[in-house]
């Protein structure tokens, strides 16, 4: 789980913790303790005040049945819903999957029962701000991102740990290719 509190000054250079750990629990409420307990070990706590809009950016690869394990599991979303709530925020989950919608991977995942039970809000990804950047020392005229970014106070990255075909393997950095919109992605996601 990577959280960017996106009302802070931009910085030149970022300082980064990492906690690894194990847990092998499917109990939201033992998984919500782990995680925070986790930013607890780092001096770090769980982002927000109430009332806070908090945009959860889940792997939601595709709604393709037998795809599931490719995407962020139900009990970890849960387990994030849960600690989200207790806080009084106002949750979104919000990607722009390679193939289908939110909301139908959400159907495919099962996941519509504690997206309405926890009154999370999906957003589709859908509205851009073009910018100009470099990838691997090559210009790219521009991306796409998602233009709904700078509606929230909060952040958080929910990746998912997987091997990739085009990119050996995945992880929070790779998850964020999901704020990017429109035709470009496929393209980019090539090179």
């Amino acid at each position: 789980m990577i959280s960017h509190d996106l009302k802070r000054e931009p910085q030149k250079t970022m300082k980064s913790t990492v906690y690894l750990n194990s847990i092998t629990s499917k109990n939201k409420d033992i998984i919500a303790d782990f995680i925070l307990n986790g930013l607890n070990k780092i001096g770090e706590e769980f982002p927000g005040v109430s009332g806070d809009k908090l945009l959860l950016k889940p792997n939601f690869v595709t709604g393709i049945k037998g795809m599931e394990l490719a995407c962020t599991s139900r009990e970890m979303l849960e387990a994030v819903f849960t600690i989200a709530k207790d806080k009084n925020l106002k949750i979104f989950l919000g990607d722009s999957p390679g193939f289908g919608s939110v909301k139908g991977i959400c159907k495919t995942l099962k996941i519509i029962d504690i997206v309405d039970h926890y009154g999370v809000k999906i957003l589709e990804f859908k509205r851009g701000l073009r910018m100009h950047v470099a990838v691997n020392g090559r210009n790219i005229p521009f991306v796409t991102i998602s233009d709904e970014l700078k509606d929230f106070e909060h952040i958080i990255n929910l990746p998912k740990a997987k091997s990739h075909l085009q990119m050996t393997y995945t992880g929070a950095v790779k998850n964020h290719f999901g704020f990017i919109c429109g035709k470009n992605k496929p393209v980019i996601h090539c090179r």
